[in-house]
């Protein structure tokens, strides 16, 4: 059977697709549901790239056009293993420019989206929310849905290119949301990544620690964080 033709999907397209059903199609086993999947799963690499940086670009509006549970399953769609966009990006097709601007994009999303919706709408910002709502869990664990998000900070020696990026925009969103489920997102991809760069996280998490006042439950992962993979 050949493969359906993706190439003229648009962003408005894939922006509906990814946050209304998606994650849903991934998750069923229907045969009209992985029809649907599959065509939003070949899209070339360097469209992917650019609908990914106008996503974490431009994050306002998805915020007033789907619901936080939506947003939610969204985020686990398309940066998540349903689709390995994060991976895809790293073709040869797609700039190094490019690729390192969606990854130094990705704080945007999380100070314009993530959190204005999290932790109850940004009403409870020092409350530990990661298992109240769909949006707070994704968020948290955005950075570990082996969607290919987190590789540079895992293995920088193998992309060098994008590692230096990745880990500034950790720290951005350490040090620039107010949320605690922004931030210990944050945390929890530091935690991963201490074991190809200890120093540099301990760095890292040392200076957001030194400046930043904490709730007790964030300042005690922040420790453990720093010492190792969290889970």
């Amino acid at each position: 059977m050949s493969r359906p033709d993706s190439s003229d999907v648009s962003y408005e397209q894939w922006l509906d697709y990814a946050f209304t059903q998606g994650y849903g199609d991934f998750s069923s086993d229907s045969p009209e549901a992985f029809a649907r999947f599959e065509h939003y799963d070949v899209i070339p690499a360097p469209t992917v790239a650019s609908f990914l940086l106008q996503l974490c670009s431009n994050p306002q509006t998805l915020r007033f056009r789907f619901t936080p549970d939506q947003i939610g399953d969204g985020v686990t769609y398309a940066f998540g293993c349903a689709t390995f966009n994060w991976h895809t990006i790293r073709d040869d097709k797609v700039s190094i420019e490019t690729q390192q601007a969606c990854w130094a994009a990705i704080p945007t999303i999380y100070r314009q989206l993530f959190d204005a919706l999290c932790c109850r709408d940004g009403t409870a910002p020092d409350d530990d929310c990661r298992n109240e709502a769909r949006i707070d869990g994704a968020v948290y664990m955005i950075w570990d849905m082996g969607g290919g998000i987190a590789s540079p900070t895992l293995f920088p020696e193998e992309h060098p290119q994008l590692a230096d990026v990745a880990f500034r925009s950790l720290e951005t969103i350490l040090h620039q949301c107010r949320t605690s489920t922004c931030r210990i997102s944050a945390l929890h991809a530091l935690s991963h990544a201490q074991l190809s760069s200890p120093a540099r996280i301990e760095a890292i998490i040392d200076r957001f620690t030194s400046t930043t006042r904490l709730p007790p439950f964030l300042a005690d992962y922040a420790v453990r964080a720093r010492t190792g993979p969290m889970y």
